[in-house]
């Protein structure tokens, strides 16, 4: 099966450069170069979930990331990845969802990941929270609560692409 089309939503270059807000910068910068490399070589992974970040993460995950986050220009610094190279093979409509309050997830950073998609006709979309939806952040999108506030906008484009 070959893809026709992708979405991105709150999707980032994850460089640390590209965060605005400076507490959160040092709180990035602290859990991604310090806390998880702590944790990977003390439990064996970061316990993520515990931390209310998501899902737990191995060693060798929190290590790349941490790595690569330290980057300016993320994993493209990354010379084993080639992600440039990969990055440009694909040749489809793209659709970037961005979302005003996420902290992590800046225009600058879905900027520079966009960037690399050379052959894609890429479709920006950045998304200032409504009252109703109350805050989306950096994962806030897929929680049940915007199913029918936010769900309808990505579900409305990739059904566009099938035509």
């Amino acid at each position: 099966m070959q893809l026709h089309a992708a979405a991105f939503v709150a999707s980032h270059a994850a460089t640390l450069q590209v965060i605005y807000h400076r507490v959160e910068r040092w709180r990035a910068r602290f859990l991604l170069r310090q806390l998880g490399p702590f944790c990977a070589a003390t439990l064996g992974y970061l316990p993520a979930r515990a931390l209310r970040l998501g899902e737990d993460l191995p060693a060798g995950v929190i290590r790349q990331w941490g790595h690569w986050a330290g980057q300016p220009r993320y994993f493209f610094d990354d010379p084993d990845l080639q992600a440039s190279r990969r990055f440009a093979r694909p040749a489809m409509p793209v659709l970037a969802i961005g979302f005003a309050d996420d902290l992590w997830a800046t225009p600058p950073g879905i900027d520079l990941l966009m960037s690399q998609l050379v052959n894609c006709q890429v479709e920006r979309r950045h998304i200032e929270p409504q009252p109703q939806d109350g805050t989306i952040g950096h994962m806030g999108f897929f929680r049940r609560k915007h199913q029918h506030t936010l769900w309808p906008e990505l579900a409305d484009w990739l059904e566009l692409q099938l035509v």
